[in-house]
């Protein structure tokens, strides 16, 4: 388990009052909204001391099990049988992927390696999706 309360992208203005909303954040208690995940929008902090949220507490405790493919190359080369006539060694054609997907359970859509181990805040946003097409040509 993974607890998302030092991440002040996971807690948005319950962590910083003066920062926006996050859509995250939307899903919050009002009187005609009551059965929400997070408590009404006030000017505290999760680390105020008075705060109803520095309650001990399990609520927030989200599962921080992730499974990522990070990366996957499939190639193909040309049979030598085809290549004599064209007077090339090797023909090789390739395609290359990074970071494809992940599937995580937490609640906020940051990479799920970013949240460390609870002490120490990081502001990580997932990986950028990198795809190539490639061509060996040897002569």
């Amino acid at each position: 388990m993974v607890s998302g309360n030092s991440n002040i992208y996971f807690w948005g203005v319950y962590a910083q009052p003066w920062t926006n909303v996050t859509t995250l954040n939307l899903d919050h208690w009002t009187p005609e909204n009551p059965n929400t995940y997070f408590p009404a929008v006030r000017a505290y902090t999760a680390e105020d001391a008075l705060s109803p949220l520095a309650k001990p507490n399990s609520r927030y405790l989200q599962n921080g099990a992730y499974m990522r493919v990070k990366n996957v190359t499939v190639g193909y080369s040309l049979p030598q049988s085809l290549l004599q006539k064209v007077n090339l060694s090797k023909v090789r054609f390739y395609f290359s992927a990074e970071n494809i997907f992940e599937i995580s359970h937490i609640k906020v859509k940051l990479d799920p390696e970013s949240l460390g181990d609870g002490n120490r805040p990081q502001a990580a946003y997932p990986f950028q999706r990198t795809f190539s097409f490639g061509l060996n040509l040897n002569f």
